[in-house]
C-alpha cells in the first residue's frame, strides 16, 4: 500500500473519531466527522486500485449504496412518521406514541447491517492483499456492532472497530504496492481420510 493511502486511512479514521464523538455537543463538528469518513472510503479505493482487487472495490460500491439507501430510508419513513406526529401536537414522549417511526428504523437498520457485511468484505480483501489481518477482524467487529446497534451496545462495538481500523492501517508497511502473502501449504491428509494437520 502507498504511504499516502495508508495515512490517509489512518489520519481520517483518528479524524471521523473525534469529530464524531465531539460532534454530539458540537452539531457541526460531526459533520467534519462524516467528511472524513468518506476519506477513509476513498483510501480504500485506492487501495483497492494498487491491489487491484477488482472484488473489493465492487463491496466498497455496493457498501455505498446501501449506507445512501439506508440513511434515505430512516429520513423519508420515520421522518414522515415523526413530522405526522408533530402536527398532532406536542413532541411525542411516550414510547407507544413513537411506534410509528419503528417501520422506517427497521428498515434503515437492515440496510445499515447489510452495508456493514460489504464493508466486512472489502476489509477481508485488503487483508488479503495487505497482509494485514487486523483489516479482517475490524470488519467482523464491526459488522457484529451493527447487528447490534438496534440494543445500542453496538454503538459502543463499533467504536472498538473504528480504533481497530485505525491501528490495522498503521500496520501496513508500506511498499509502493500492495502484495498478497503466500498462501499456508496444504495441510497433508490424515491417515483415516480427512484433511488436517500432521500428527
Amino acid at each position: 500500500m502507498k504511504s499516502s493511502t495508508r495515512l490517509m486511512g489512518a489520519w481520517c479514521g483518528i479524524l471521523a473519531l473525534a469529530m464524531g464523538l465531539m460532534g454530539e455537543f458540537v452539531p457541526l463538528l460531526g459533520g467534519v466527522g462524516v467528511l472524513a469518513s468518506l476519506m477513509i472510503v476513498i483510501a480504500m479505493f485506492r487501495a483497492a486500485a494498487e491491489s487491484k482487487r477488482q472484488e473489493m472495490r465492487n463491496a466498497l460500491i455496493i457498501y455505498l449504496v446501501l449506507s445512501a439507501l439506508s440513511v434515505l430510508a430512516f429520513a423519508i419513513l420515520s421522518g414522515a412518521a415523526y413530522l405526522d406526529l408533530l402536527k398532532q401536537g406536542e413532541v411525542p414522549k411516550d414510547p407507544e406514541a413513537l411506534r410509528p417511526l419503528l417501520p422506517g428504523a427497521l428498515a434503515a437498520w437492515f440496510l445499515f447491517c447489510a452495508a456493514a457485511w460489504y464493508w466486512w468484505r472489502a476489509l477481508r480483501e485488503l487483508a488479503q492483499a495487505s497482509g494485514v489481518a487486523l483489516f479482517a477482524a475490524t470488519g467482523q467487529v464491526y459488522f457484529i456492532g451493527a447487528l447490534l446497534t438496534m440494543v445500542l451496545v453496538g454503538f459502543f462495538i463499533m467504536l472498538a472497530a473504528q480504533l481497530m481500523q485505525i491501528r490495522a492501517f498503521l500496520k501496513v508497511v508500506p511498499d509502493g504496492g500492495l502484495r498478497p502473502p503466500p498462501l499456508p501449504p496444504a495441510a497433508p491428509p490424515r491417515s483415516g481420510g480427512g484433511w488436517g494437520p500432521p500428527p
